[in-house]
């Protein structure tokens, strides 16, 4: 059974320490609403990691800085987010959302507030959460990047578990460009650093000899090669192999083609200039499809917690 990830949305709120029921009912509505004191703090937060994120809701007045005292909230600071946010729009668009306790108060909320900031909803009125949390999930709904997630949720879940933290955001940079048919070659060396923090995850979990640590000599042992290992008391090499059974073969042979597909088109060669020719990009679907049932294979492999693979001599 696969971890459930439910959608961020980022807060920028200076009283968010007194509104947590609002994060405990946002989870009731499957969304993890990530809360921030300050524009600068929600900002950097967002401008860094804007993959990790679906939607924005903000307060009418808040500060600008952390330690900024909360007299000097102010719906400036509303405004200039939300130009930062659009400046955003060239990497990712966001939906902003404004939660506020000043909704009848006409020298926060004017009309210039109002045409700026379409989506405003009333703190402490139920109807009104209610409300936020529909088109919260609406716009959540209709972002590539949460839609991407739950087709590939799996493969996902193996990047955050077991791989390095940048293989996710890779994983969905990959497969953004897939949805908008903009793969191109260069791609296949993206594959080729999922695939690499893949093969640290096989040796840290010692399933494997040590001596078989390169992502080549990975590949071809899972799919049934041979290797030469030091074998029995006198620790002479001889040659084995996996025993029959212990491992899926087809799975190796799988990491096998993937592998021999990013390392030749990784370099100047007949195939890259195949790539460069073909008028369709179905080579490098096929190669983002081989590594998402790579992914998913070892995330459900490595959940057993798996110990070393039986050897034998071939």
């Amino acid at each position: 059974m696969r971890e459930v990830r439910l959608p961020k949305v980022l807060w920028i709120d200076d009283e968010h320490g007194a509104l947590k029921s609002l994060i405990s009912q946002a989870k009731m509505n499957d969304i993890d609403l990530v809360p921030f004191k300050s524009l600068q703090a929600g900002l950097a937060e967002l401008e860094q990691n804007y993959d990790d994120y679906e939607a924005v809701l903000l307060d009418a007045k808040f500060t600008r800085a952390d330690n900024d005292d909360s007299r000097m909230a102010d719906t400036e600071y509303a405004f200039r987010a939300k130009e930062r946010i659009i400046a955003l729009s060239r990497v990712k668009l966001f939906e902003i959302f404004v939660l506020t306790g000043k909704y009848e108060d006409g020298s926060t909320i004017d009309s210039s507030f109002r045409k700026a900031f379409k989506n405003v909803y009333r703190k402490g009125m139920a109807a009104d959460n209610e409300r936020l949390f529909a088109d919260l999930q609406a716009a959540i709904d209709n972002q590539l990047s949460y839609q991407i997630r739950q087709e590939f949720g799996v493969a996902f879940d193996a990047c955050a578990t077991y791989l390095q933290r940048n293989s996710e955001s890779i994983l969905l940079g990959l497969l953004t460009r897939y949805k908008k048919g903009q793969l191109e070659i260069s791609d296949l060396n993206n594959i080729r650093k999922v695939l690499e923090a893949l093969q640290e995850k096989i040796v840290e979990s010692k399933i494997l000899p040590p001596q078989v640590s390169s992502l080549k000599r990975i590949a071809d042992f899972l799919a049934g090669g041979v290797v030469s290992l030091p074998f029995g008391m006198d620790k002479k090499k001889r040659n084995q192999k996996i025993a029959r059974d212990a491992f899926p073969l087809a799975v190796g042979k799988l990491l096998v083609s993937l592998t021999e597909t990013v390392h030749a088109g990784s370099h100047n060669g007949y195939f890259e200039t195949y790539l460069h020719k073909t008028p369709s990009n179905y080579w490098l679907v096929a190669a983002v499809y081989q590594l998402t049932a790579l992914l998913e294979y070892f995330k459900l492999y490595f959940d057993d917690r798996p110990g070393p693979l039986d050897i034998v001599a071939a």
